[in-house]
């Protein structure tokens, strides 16, 4: 007798349980994953210079000058004077323009010189 009357209560906390565990292992937002700062160290703002991964080496975040393009952020480090990861890099080649034309950043993985 007593099992029926505990039941309810039970199924209740497990669904709760359950609703709290399934809501813990949410997929994160790209946003939270560390990220690696890649420089632009090419001649001009051109496209072409812009969009090419050899013109981005990884660096520390530090921007100063016009409203042009400053870096990028991407999750793999490649280590110290590195190029980009070439998959993560062309992910992002056309925002990268799309910023310097507008002079403000395309997304948040985008860094512009203030």
């Amino acid at each position: 007798m007593k099992i029926k009357k505990i039941m309810p209560l039970f199924a209740i906390a497990m669904g709760l349980v359950l609703a709290m565990a399934t809501s813990a292992f949410k997929e994160m937002p790209k946003e939270s994953f560390s990220s690696t700062f890649y420089e632009y160290v090419g001649t001009d703002f051109s496209q072409t210079n812009i969009q090419e991964i050899s013109n981005y080496v990884r660096s520390t975040n530090s921007c100063s000058g016009t409203k042009n393009v400053c870096g990028v952020l991407l999750p793999t480090d490649n280590g110290p004077s590195s190029n980009p990861d070439p998959a993560e890099f062309s992910g992002e080649a056309s925002n990268l323009w799309l910023s310097q034309q507008n002079q403000a950043a395309a997304d948040p993985n985008i860094v512009m010189k203030k």
